[in-house]
This record gives structure tokens, C-alpha cells and sequence, in this order.
């Protein structure tokens, strides 16, 4: 004979089943026969369904109000709404962004722009070669510091200031032109 436990253990997948009509017509008929000659499945089929019937009572009296319901629906849509509106900004100032820097990229390498720099550069590579050229100690100075790279010390200072300058000069240029479009 079977231990009462092993046998509730194999037909529990089969109780459930039934409790929650899921077993077939030929399944349902043939576990109903069981119940009727197993008091231990009908015990337990018997003590679930009290069970069932008392939670059913007891949670079905908690009912939320038509006030609570309409207000989350309310915000629920408020919430939506504003997600909808960070969308449009979000795509708007992206947008203008896009412009505005397509705007910078067509400014920035025009030509008259492109001949401002070159003029900047070349104005600030005569004046740092006149300041070299006439200051001796500034030259021999220079050229301690650079002595390892023999063959461009005579270039690579004047240039790397004149650039230096340029950026300064045309930074400065940028400004200035940038506060006077704006006013």
C-alpha cells in the first residue's frame, strides 16, 4: 500500500490541473472517479477549495476607488504627454545643433577665412623671425634647446610661435566677429 504523502506528492500536477480546469473531458472524469473513491485526494481537493473560497472573499472586498483609478489613468497620460514633449525637444535642439554646426563648417573654411590664417601665420613667423634674428642671446637660446634636431632648429621655432600666434590672433579675430554678428 501506498504512503498517503507519495500519493497526494504524484497527483498534485493532476490536482491543480483539475482546480483550474485544465485537464481534458477524458482526464476530468477519470479524476472525478478518483476523488469519489480516494478520501485523501478528496480531503485535499476539499481543503484547497475552502481555501480558495476564503481568499476570494477576503481580497474581493478590496476594491479600489473610481477617483484612484481616473487619477492614475490621468497621470499615466500626463507622464506619456511629457515624454512626448522631451521627444520633440530632444529631436529640435538636435536639429538645431546639425545647423549649427554645418553653419560652423561652412564659415570655418571659407576662403577669405582660410586667407586670414595664412596671413595671421605669416605675419607671425616674420615677426618671431625678426625677433630671433635680432636678439642674439634669444637665438643662441633657442638653438640649446633644440640642438637635437639640427637640421630644423633654424625652422621649427619660428614656425611652431608663428602657429601658436596665428591661433591666438585668429581665435581672437573669431570672437570678435561672433559678438559684432550677434549685435
Amino acid at each position: 500500500m501506498k504512503s498517503t504523502g507519495n500519493h497526494i506528492s504524484a497527483n498534485l500536477q493532476t490536482i491543480v490541473a483539475w482546480s483550474e480546469g485544465n485537464l481534458s473531458a477524458a482526464d476530468r472524469q477519470k479524476f472525478e472517479q478518483h476523488l469519489q473513491s480516494c478520501p485523501d485526494c478528496a480531503a485535499l481537493v476539499h481543503s484547497a477549495e475552502r481555501l480558495d473560497a476564503a481568499l476570494e472573499s477576503h481580497f474581493s472586498e478590496v476594491k479600489l476607488s473610481p477617483a484612484f483609478e481616473q487619477g492614475i489613468y490621468a497621470r499615466l497620460e500626463r507622464e506619456e504627454a511629457l515624454r512626448e514633449a522631451a521627444a520633440e525637444q530632444r529631436a529640435r535642439l538636435s536639429a538645431e545643433f546639425d545647423e549649427y554646426c554645418a553653419r560652423l563648417r561652412r564659415g570655418l573654411f571659407r576662403t577669405t577665412r582660410l586667407l586670414d590664417i595664412l596671413s595671421y601665420a605669416l605675419g607671425a613667423g616674420v615677426l618671431v623671425w625678426l625677433l630671433m634674428h635680432f636678439s642674439a642671446t634669444t637665438g643662441d637660446r633657442l638653438e640649446t634647446y633644440w640642438s637635437g634636431l639640427s637640421a630644423f632648429h633654424g625652422l621649427l621655432v619660428p614656425v611652431a610661435t608663428a602657429a601658436l600666434i596665428a591661433l591666438c590672433l585668429f581665435g581672437l579675430k573669431g570672437v570678435i566677429n561672433s559678438v559684432t554678428e550677434e549685435s
